[in-house]
């Protein structure tokens, strides 16, 4: 199947699963703010991830020390979703059963949360 087209939380014990009051919307397209949460090309070279990067960019070294507490980790990871949100943008992964964009949940073994803090985990290169 072919992919789409172009067109903050507390400090509470991340779950396994996102609640089922979460369930995602399909999405027809995404839009350049977006974050695409896919792998290959089309993420690395799509306008909304190269700024998602930069913004982890920001507070990795922060992150990364280990004189760094936890709460501030969370605050720093949040910082970065926010951003995101502030600018219209949404974290987004391709459904292939249904061929459409689906928002990603905050929490759950696939959350946002998740993806945000191996980001921010990553060695820069």
């Amino acid at each position: 199947a072919a992919i789409g087209t172009s067109g903050s939380s507390s400090g509470a014990e991340e779950s396994d699963e996102a609640p089922p009051s979460l369930a995602s919307e399909a999405i027809s397209s995404y839009r350049d703010e977006d974050v695409l949460c896919v792998r290959g090309g089309l993420s690395n070279h799509h306008p909304g991830n190269q700024w998602y990067r930069n913004q982890a960019a920001l507070r990795r070294v922060e992150y990364q020390d280990r004189t760094t507490a936890p709460r501030r980790k969370r605050e720093l990871r949040d910082a970065v979703i926010a951003a995101v949100h502030n600018r219209g943008g949404r974290f987004l992964r391709w459904e292939e059963e249904s061929e459409e964009w689906v928002e990603v949940q905050l929490q759950g073994r696939n959350g946002v949360w998740k993806k945000v803090g191996q980001l921010l985990t990553e060695r820069q290169r």
